[in-house]
């Protein structure tokens, strides 16, 4: 299911109530979206086929997003700081593996789709990065690599229902882990401003 915005056309003079002239319907595609629209009012059924429908959101397209990780020292150092930018048809998984992959050139990175878990470093000798402190965030598009920083430093940590756990301070023998939230987590947007 996706969200829409069925707006009618300017010409038609017709609003809904105090102005408004369209609305954001939660439907399997297109045309249901339009039937819907035209149930909240008694606008003719002609203008509402003549209606703009946008696709408001895709749930699995995570393009433009950036996953960030900083891996820091105990004494405070950033010993990493590294970003995947999603792609079009990203998903959640995509973003974990990219992520993964960008972390297994310094150390032995990697990324389970099913567990949603990704390793980070890997310790028992390998790695022995598991004392190091691990800050994660997931930015949408609309956010600034500013805004992440400032986000980064006081750990508000982007969109936060995309982590849904990390794992860091321990021991140095222990991996360094991220869990991303399960599959079904649907990919937030703020699809368009409207005046209510």
């Amino acid at each position: 299911m996706a969200e829409f915005l069925v707006q009618l056309p300017e010409q038609t003079g017709f609003t809904l109530e105090q102005g408004k002239n369209a609305v954001i319907v939660s439907a399997n595609n297109a045309a249901d979206a339009r039937i819907m629209a035209r149930r909240v009012s008694n606008v003719d059924v002609a203008d509402w086929a003549n209606a703009t429908v946008t696709t408001l959101a895709a749930a699995s397209d995570m393009l433009g997003w950036r996953f960030r990780c900083q891996i820091i020292t105990p004494a405070g150092v950033v010993l990493n700081d590294i970003t995947y930018t999603g792609i079009a048809s990203d998903t959640l998984d995509d973003m974990g593996a990219g992520l993964a992959a960008l972390f297994n050139v310094p150390y032995t990175a990697s990324y389970n789709a099913t567990t949603q878990v990704i390793i980070l470093a890997t310790g028992a000798a390998v790695d022995d990065l598991g004392d190091h402190e691990v800050r994660v965030g997931m930015f949408p598009p609309q956010s600034t690599s500013d805004n992440d920083d400032l986000r980064l430093n006081t750990e508000i940590n982007g969109v936060a229902g995309a982590v849904a756990s990390v794992t860091d301070q321990g021991v140095a023998s222990a991996n360094l882990e991220v869990t991303l939230a399960a599959d079904a987590w649907v990919v937030p947007s703020v699809p368009v401003l409207i005046k209510a």
